[in-house]
């Protein structure tokens, strides 16, 4: 096909798949469906990151009353009707 996209873009190639390692109906059952997971949840990098930057963020949720600059009951009334502004983390 000399004019068509599918010349250029596909080669015509036939690639067979791997063949993974057979495990035996008695490996498989061995292991409980818990574990499964586990094993299969860890092989995966961005999951595994994130799951750590989540319990990092449920740890520092629980010490948030030493973390934060301001008591619970802490009200500014001079500033009740004011608009909301950006982040300044500079006072220019």
């Amino acid at each position: 096909m000399p004019g068509s996209i599918r010349g250029f873009a596909l080669s015509e190639t036939v690639l067979s798949p791997v063949a993974e390692a057979p495990v035996s109906r008695e490996e498989s059952a061995a292991i409980s469906p818990r574990r499964l997971i586990w094993l299969r949840f860890r092989r995966h990098r961005l999951a595994y990151a994130s799951g750590i930057f989540l319990l990092l963020l449920y740890i520092v949720s629980g010490f948030c009353e030493f973390v934060s600059p301001y008591g619970t009951t802490t009200r500014n009334d001079d500033a009740i009707n004011a608009p909301p502004m950006s982040v300044h983390f500079f006072d220019a």
